[in-house]
């Protein structure tokens, strides 16, 4: 009786470890999952601004059109740039106010390394697609299914990926680290889907040092480029987007693990309030069946 009861014991434990644990998950400096409104894009929802004191986002630039939120994201909603042309005039999503560095800017002014995850869906990638801009640093498209990180005025003239993000209209998962501490192998582009684990593409080498702060604060826009015209959207779908940063050393760059761990929890169903119920009701019965083989 003893042995089943131990059985029982390592079943639950092990339902346990898979229901609670974290991880990577929720170390994030920026998170943007885009829950919690169905409808259009709503600047006084501080749920799109998540982990960073609840600051609100809003819109900024061009009259080209505004983003919504649909329900059809790789995990839950998402935030809906379809009508927007390529590479063309669109409304941004701003994060912060100009002149005032909220707690992400802050994190990310002087950063010494950094990674950032997220999702896309598009019918096909275009030049010059902003996905997010922050400072004098972008995440830009360019032609040929490829992502390239640069830093403006800097010197660096080749850190884009090779041709590894080009499955049109599907859900594609992307990843791209930098470590300031080196000066070569260190920004690196990983890529997955809902089907395929992530895996490195490519690394190139870009001397960007500590990324520097913009003339007006560090700002982050989301899917166009911060000044007017706003004129690089980017046309499709974007879910899921987290920014990891340290200031102090190579903290912020995510190992091949933490990233995959993330593409696994983003494809993972979101938990239903009656699965909280089941993991409370488990978590007590694990305890009473430890006590009985005391």
């Amino acid at each position: 009786m003893r042995k089943k009861t131990g059985t029982i014991s390592v079943m639950l434990l092990a339902g346990l470890v898979g229901m609670g644990v974290a991880g990577v998950i929720d170390n994030a400096k920026l998170y943007l999952s885009f829950e919690g409104d169905n409808g259009n894009y709503d600047s006084s929802n501080e749920a799109y601004w998540e982990k960073v004191n609840s600051e609100a986002p809003s819109y900024f630039g061009t009259s080209g059109g505004n983003p919504t939120i649909t329900n059809s994201g790789i995990r839950g909603d998402c935030i809906d740039y379809s009508a927007a042309p390529a590479a063309g005039s669109y409304s941004t999503v701003r994060y912060g106010q100009i002149g005032s560095d909220t707690a992400f800017e802050t994190a990310l002014i002087g950063a010494q390394s950094f990674t950032m995850t997220g999702w896309f869906n598009t019918s096909g990638l275009v030049a010059n697609e902003r996905i997010l801009d922050f400072g004098n640093c972008n995440l830009i498209t360019t032609s040929d299914s490829r992502l390239s990180f640069y830093e403006d005025g800097k010197t660096v003239t080749d850190t884009q990926s090779t041709a590894i993000y080009g499955a049109d209209n599907q859900w594609v998962f992307f990843a791209v680290t930098y470590d300031g501490t080196q000066s070569s192998g260190n920004l690196k582009y990983y890529v997955g889907d809902g089907a395929t684990a992530s895996s490195l593409g490519i690394t190139k080498d870009a001397n960007f040092g500590t990324l520097d702060s913009a003339s007006d604060g560090m700002v982050t826009y989301l899917a166009n480029r911060q000044v007017n015209p706003g004129d690089r959207s980017f046309s499709g779908y974007l879910d899921e987007l987290r920014i990891y940063t340290s200031s102090t050393d190579a903290s912020g760059v995510l190992n091949a693990a933490s990233i995959e761990e993330i593409r696994q929890h983003d494809i993972s169903p979101i938990p239903e309030p009656t699965t909280l119920g089941l993991f409370a009701v488990a978590s007590g019965l694990l305890m009473l069946i430890r006590r009985r083989m005391r």
